[in-house]
């Protein structure tokens, strides 16, 4: 009976090194998988950072030239409303004209 033991324990320490060995491969492999994760999230916040600088910089340029007369608060953009008229939004013959 203790050859029966014996054998019963070493085959219980062969499958939980076979299963240690997968748990480690698994592990390994889920960090990759976050690395690789928030690799890609840095690299999209960075992309929507750019991307908003770049919307705000287009609406400052195309307020004063008569294209946007206003900009409009928008959470993608993120950018402070200014009101501003366009010269050509007042009626003719208005006492500015004159």
């Amino acid at each position: 009976m203790g050859i029966g033991l014996s054998l019963v324990e070493k085959l219980g320490n062969a499958e939980d090194k076979v299963e240690c060995k997968k748990l480690k491969k698994e592990l390994e492999e889920s960090m990759f998988s976050h690395t690789f994760l928030r690799m890609q999230n840095e690299r999209f916040k960075r992309d929507l950072y750019w991307t908003r600088v770049r919307d705000h910089e287009f609406y400052q340029e195309m307020i004063p030239k008569g294209f946007v007369f206003e900009e409009r608060p928008n959470e993608a953009i993120n950018v402070l409303i200014k009101v501003e008229k366009s010269p050509s939004s007042e009626p003719r013959g208005s006492p500015h004209n004159a």
